[in-house]
């Protein structure tokens, strides 16, 4: 969360102390900044034990961090032994652990574990070992214990091989809520619980074990709910020594954030704003491309783009979670974090291209949703046209990614954010990718270092918005909407058909009004037509084409944003002979073609790249 976040975590720390926490396993983002980071300022900072039994020194077995601690209670002693997540080294910068390695989680695990319980005190021996594991389930409570094993390989392993001295595992890393009664490995009748308590303190795990001469003979456990707010807290908790401490130490990170939120990150030369329905003041449209949701999308993509973080090709994004807009000039911290105040985390998942259609195709929400269309926000190089009045799932026209049409069988990693990823907004086909990495990255924190890396009023480039359109309806005038979509037919020697082209304007305020529309094929002029209020329709003339013109694209290009629209074509039909309709120098009256043929004529820009004046 922000105050957090702006303050390196910092007060997260705080609290974690303030409770009184004796032991942590480490996670992935104990790494984030580095192995040094964590052990010279992270772990000086905090008041308990960061675990990590399998994170080892570079090519060898040698612990890096301690691998368990052991706790005396009422005369029973207890051990806590905690792994990291195996995939560590390749979801943070690769240079910050460059040191050191991470091994097999269950391995180091048991590892540990049977020397705790070998009957050897001069290498440490626990009445009772407790396992956290920052691994879990990728799915919730709802599902049975069988379904969660079968739904991730190592959570199987977690359950089920994990050794049986071990008397209770706690997960995290996968935000999920559960908790599972399991089977112990070889204990005729025995169990032992398996749980995990969601995300950003919405619950806290609570197991109860009932001890007789040092064996472990019964358990409860449950996911407490935390108070959704101070006023919820029973007095006799507020006086508590760990409240007081908690509250004071959140009082301090909001009074230091709020400070903070006034800091300047970045620039702007013009505001960058959601869709609006009324042209004089922002009254937000989700049913429309905005300039605000598309940033959001190329953020997506780009700092997702690295291989260790997902190598993502296309940045996805919805229109609700986009929720402030930036003025011109200085961009503050405050600011870039009130555009998402969701706390979602970045995930990276992989679908075919027929799915990404299907995405794009439940834009189109179901019947009864209280808002019929949610317009998706998709990194720059993604581009899509569509009939509206086509049937449902059938309204996506063309798809080109990368300048390439959607190959459907072929696989594009998408980066978005965790509410979508899981089927939010409905787009149910997103939350059946495979490869899915929630990557833990706080969306809000991602935003604040994309922006500082690409803007500085001191002379590196600022932030613009981008008035290329993304998404255009496109339609052949007359066509039948109930056959199935075909490409444009250009016949040489002939005059039509033409097309209708709407949404080429942004509805945010403000917005760059497109005046022209060019149609060309192999960067032959073959159209033109003025546009009105974002919509024109363009008459596309085939008189001037030759046997040499053969491409199977059109292009359609939108002056003066730069907005380019690639479809389908086919070109059919013979070029005309000498003398004949559209042949040089054919001014006869009748003239099929009533354009001067001897005009010079000059192919429009080409697309320029990355956002306007950015320096991307």
């Amino acid at each position: 969360m922000f105050p957090s976040f702006s303050q390196d975590e910092i007060p997260t720390i705080d609290i974690l102390n303030a409770i009184q926490v004796d032991a942590a396993a480490v996670g992935n983002h104990e790494f984030d900044r580095g192995f040094d980071d964590l052990v010279n300022r992270v772990d000086p900072a905090s008041k308990f034990t960061h675990l990590g039994a399998n994170v080892y020194l570079k090519g060898t077995t040698t612990p890096a961090l301690p691998e368990y601690e052991l706790f005396t209670r009422d005369g029973v002693t207890v051990a806590v032994i905690g792994v990291a997540p195996r995939t560590t080294g390749s979801s943070v910068n690769p240079d910050g652990v460059s040191t050191i390695e991470f091994g097999d989680p269950v391995d180091a695990m048991n590892r540990v574990a049977r020397q705790l319980s070998d009957g050897d005190p001069n290498n440490g021996e626990a009445d009772v070992i407790i396992a956290s594991y920052h691994e879990g389930a990728p799915v919730d409570g709802s599902a049975t214990l069988q379904q969660a094993k079968d739904s991730a390989v190592l959570f199987q392993r977690i359950v089920d091989e994990t050794d049986a001295s071990v008397d209770v595992i706690f997960n995290g890393h996968t935000h999920r809520l559960y908790h599972y009664d399991a089977p112990v490995p070889g204990a005729d009748g025995r169990t032992r619980p398996v749980l995990q308590a969601g995300y950003y303190a919405s619950h806290i795990g609570k197991v109860e074990l009932t001890i007789t001469d040092g064996e472990v003979t019964a358990h409860v456990a449950e996911n407490i709910e935390t108070y959704a707010s101070a006023d919820a807290v029973p007095t006799a908790v507020q006086g508590s020594a760990p409240y007081v401490a908690c509250a004071e130490a959140v009082e301090e990170a909001l009074s230091v954030a709020e400070e903070t939120a006034g800091e300047p990150i970045g620039f702007t030369t013009d505001p960058l704003t959601r869709a609006s329905l009324t042209p004089d003041t922002v009254t937000e449209d989700r049913a429309s491309e905005s300039t605000m949701a598309n940033f959001i999308a190329d953020m997506l993509r780009d700092r997702l783009a690295p291989e260790h973080l997902g190598g993502a090709m296309i940045g996805l994004q919805n229109p609700g979670g986009t929720r402030a807009d930036w003025d011109q000039g200085v961009l503050t911290y405050g600011e870039a974090a009130a555009v998402l105040p969701f706390a979602n985390t970045l995930v990276t998942t992989t679908l075919t291209g027929a799915q990404f259609k299907q995405v794009l195709e439940e834009q189109w929400q179901p019947d009864g949703a209280s808002r019929p269309f949610l317009h998706l926000a998709l990194s720059d190089n993604v581009q899509f046209t569509y009939d509206a009045e086509r049937a449902r799932n059938d309204r996506i026209t063309s798809v080109i990614v990368d300048g390439e049409p959607l190959d459907p069988e072929a696989e594009y990693v998408i980066g978005t954010m965790s509410f979508l990823a899981a089927g939010g907004d409905r787009l149910f086909t997103l939350a059946e990718g495979t490869d899915v990495v929630d990557l833990g990255l706080l969306d809000m924190q991602e935003l604040v270092e994309y922006v500082k890396a690409q803007s500085d009023p001191s002379g590196a480039p600022a932030i613009s918005p981008d008035y290329r359109k993304r998404a255009v309806e496109v339609f052949e005038v007359g066509a039948d909407k109930s056959a199935p979509v075909a490409p444009t037919t250009v016949t040489r020697c002939e005059v039509g058909p033409s097309l209708q082209v709407n949404q080429l304007d942004f509805s945010s305020i403000p917005s760059v009004a497109n005046e022209e529309l060019v149609a060309t094929i192999d960067g032959f002029e073959i159209g033109r037509a003025t546009v009105i209020d974002g919509s024109a329709t363009i008459e596309l003339d085939g008189t001037e084409l030759t046997a040499e013109h053969t491409g199977t694209v059109l292009t359609l290009t939108a002056q003066p944003t730069g907005t380019v629209v690639q479809v389908p074509v086919t070109i059919t039909g013979d070029a005309c002979p000498t003398g004949g309709p559209g042949a040089p120098g054919d001014d006869e009256p009748g003239d099929d073609d009533p354009r001067d043929d001897d005009a010079e004529r000059t192919d429009p820009p080409a697309r320029p790249r990355g956002l306007p004046d950015t320096g991307r």
